[in-house]
């Protein structure tokens, strides 16, 4: 049963080859169980109106990685802190 007192986050880091820190990124937002609901719904609605690629693939090969980024806010998760900063992340006063 879904928690409405339940938020997700999500952290994302990357490193080089040398294990120093290039890249860091944390999103925040919707309660999981409706952040899955939407982001499914999405989905199913973007299948039903355009034509994709045929075939077995995954939601990046699919979507694109600028409508997964839609689709994630869509669904309500949002950026809230990046390193280095993104244009989102400064708008925002992050």
């Amino acid at each position: 049963m879904p928690s409405h007192d339940c938020a997700s986050m999500v952290v994302a880091e990357a490193f080089d080859r040398n294990g120093e820190l290039v890249a860091k990124s944390i999103w925040r937002g919707a309660e999981p169980y409706r952040f899955t609901g939407r982001l499914l719904a999405w989905g199913a609605a973007t299948l039903l109106t355009q034509r994709l690629m045929s075939g077995v693939c995954g939601p990046l090969a699919a979507f694109g990685v600028e409508q997964l980024l839609h689709a994630v806010q869509y669904a309500g998760i949002n950026e809230h802190y990046s390193y280095p900063p993104t244009e989102q992340t400064v708008a925002s006063g992050a």
